[in-house]
Formats: structure tokens, sequence, C-alpha cells
């Protein structure tokens, strides 16, 4: 795992609510990539976020929720912040 991906999962971990896809990923770029990358590896998936409609659709927003294996895959890895000098 990067360290722009574990900074995503870590981030999205401390969260309380699921948080918006487009909040993520609205510019695409690195931010998009790090996003698939977890995606593809189960550490993280999309979900309908409970409170929020999307415009175009009328249904709900896509929300991204850490899954069971993105919490153990964070509890294997050394923290970013330990990497830092």
């Amino acid at each position: 795992m990067t360290p722009k991906q574990r900074d995503l999962l870590e981030r999205l971990a401390r969260r309380e609510t699921p948080a918006l896809e487009l909040n993520l990923v609205g510019s695409g770029g690195h931010g998009a990539r790090a996003l698939d990358a977890l995606l593809k590896a189960g550490y993280v998936m999309r979900d309908d976020h409970p409170t929020v409609k999307d415009r175009r659709t009328g249904g709900p927003a896509l929300a991204i929720v850490v899954t069971d294996a993105g919490r153990k895959a964070l509890d294997r890895a050394p923290s970013v912040d330990s990497a830092k000098p």
C-alpha cells in the first residue's frame, strides 16, 4: 500500500459517517487512483449514503466505507505518521 492509499484509508476509517465518493474523487487525479486501488484490494466499498440524495438520479448518493479487510490492513501496516522523519 502506498503512503497516499494508506493516508486515504486512515482518513476514511476515522470518519463516523460514510464519505461521499464525489468529495474524494471530484477532481480525478491522484485521489481517484488511490481510491480505485483501495476498491480493487477490497479495503473499501461503495455503498448508498443513508442521508444524501444524488441530484442527477434522485437516488442515494454513493458513499465509501472501510471494510473489515481495510481495518485489518491498517492494523498490520505502519502508520504514515510513523514513517515521517
